[in-house]
């Protein structure tokens, strides 16, 4: 069991790995949850030095090392557990994110034969062909504008992989529902060959 740090930390977590690794380290279940991708490079970073400051009070050298792979999970390895904790965590199932987390950076072990992983892997199917047979059906107008306003927005990055595997590589815009009642949508931009949604 992690002590409470005395730190003052923001009390709103992004559901993806960075997330349920502060609401870990920081011993703390309160927190509000919001989409990731609405989180600010700013945000970002500052929830990073929070995860660094309780990291160096909390954990040993080795607890250090794997926490800096997970949150840098690029690999071959681990990019499956990162992809599958995101898909726990935009579900609200932090609970099994964090068993899965707690597992990886405590004990060095990474369990893809649980029921956490295999609920993650079910979700992330599920996600991918929905958003298949949905552009199939035909949501671009004009040309390289992708409406999506009918879905939640933790979709944005499974439509972006969709759309560049089986549409197109060049430079798109996607629609999602606003979370602002002032507005009927948010804007997103997608450079050339990317999949790093930019808002407008």
């Amino acid at each position: 069991m992690l002590i409470q740090c005395d730190l003052v930390m923001s009390s709103c977590l992004p559901m993806d790995v960075l997330g349920v690794t502060k609401s870990i380290l920081s011993g703390n279940d309160s927190h509000s949850w919001i989409q990731s991708i609405l989180m600010t490079e700013d945000d970002k970073r500052k929830l990073i030095r929070d995860i660094d400051k309780l990291t160096h009070i909390l954990l040993n050298s080795q607890e250090k090392i794997r926490l800096r792979k997970l949150i840098n999970s690029k690999t071959k390895d681990i990019l499956p557990f990162y992809e599958v904790n995101n898909a726990l965590a935009r579900n609200s199932l932090q609970t099994s994110s964090k068993k899965l987390v707690e597992s990886y950076i405590f004990n060095g072990e990474l369990n893809f034969d649980s029921l956490e992983y295999m609920s993650g892997k079910m979700i992330l199917n599920y996600e991918f062909d929905r958003a298949i047979t949905s552009l199939k059906a035909g949501r671009e107008w004009p040309e390289n504008h992708f409406h999506i306003e009918d879905y939640p927005i933790w979709y944005l990055n499974t439509f972006i992989k969709c759309i560049r595997s089986m549409l197109t590589e060049k430079l798109i815009y996607l629609y999602t529902a606003s979370t602002k009642t002032k507005e009927n949508c948010i804007i997103w931009k997608v450079e050339n060959k990317s999949c790093k949604p930019v808002k407008i």
